[in-house]
């Protein structure tokens, strides 16, 4: 099957699409293994994310040069080491890889309960928990003595009845004045997405992504924790919240 590339970056860039799309790629990989290799070379740093989560999936070993080499530009070695182990079997040859979210490997999602996913993906980052399964809270400390909190839902599936990973964290407070400057701001975001949220009894302007519970790991959790914590606290600031 001929693959639309324009139609797989976009699937890939929006996250309501993202978890479906990576399963059809894993699920048809002749298919998708020459179009995913060719998004290791894209500018955007969530596509090469997502193909190399996509390559570590599919697990051929056409992948590994092309991995090597981009781990060697110096882009994603963490994530690149994971899935040259996944594909490999072998430790890669990657001594002194070093990550924003630690060296943690990446745990077998299915042998993880919601607990246990959660703690690991904030083993590394400087976070601290509340709640229970299948609702976290989960406050993330930033610069200047800030912080943003992230909400994690295990509760959600998606259209086809699987089970997913919902994170979301809280900007500002819902103005319908500012709507045509939220949705240019979805734009330019390079991760996840902005729309509007019930968080804990309150409509809010929210930053949100999500994840398939059965292929989520701790470290792609933990990354998007982060990612939103930080993204949530800059549009918190734009958006006056």
């Amino acid at each position: 099957m001929k693959i639309n590339q324009d139609r797989f970056r976009q699937g890939l860039r929006q996250y309501r699409t993202r978890s479906q799309t990576i399963a059809i790629a894993i699920d048809d990989p002749e298919s998708y293994l020459e179009p995913t290799l060719r998004l290791l070379q894209d500018r955007s740093a969530i596509l090469r994310w997502c193909a190399i989560r996509i390559l570590a999936e599919i697990g051929d070993e056409r992948a590994i040069e092309p991995l090597t080499a981009l781990r060697d530009r110096g882009k994603h070695p963490v994530e690149i080491a994971d899935a040259l182990r996944a594909i490999s079997g072998q430790d890669p040859d990657a001594a002194g890889e070093s990550g924003e979210l630690g060296d943690t490997p990446s745990a077998t999602p299915s042998a993880l309960t919601d607990d246990q996913l959660i703690q690991a993906s904030v083993k590394d980052i400087p976070a601290s928990v509340s709640g229970q399964t299948p609702h976290y809270h989960i406050k993330v400390a930033l610069k200047d003595e800030r912080s943003q909190e992230i909400m994690v839902d295990f509760s959600r599936t998606d259209p086809d009845g699987r089970a997913i990973v919902y994170l979301c964290t809280a900007c500002a407070a819902v103005d319908p004045a500012k709507y045509e400057e939220v949705l240019k701001l979805n734009m330019i975001i390079p991760y996840g997405a902005i729309g509007i949220a019930n968080v804990d009894e309150e409509i809010c302007f929210a930053m949100v992504n999500t994840y398939l519970r059965e292929t989520a790991n701790p470290r792609e959790i933990g990354f998007s924790i982060m990612t939103l914590a930080r993204e949530g606290d800059t549009i918190e600031k734009l958006l006056g919240g």
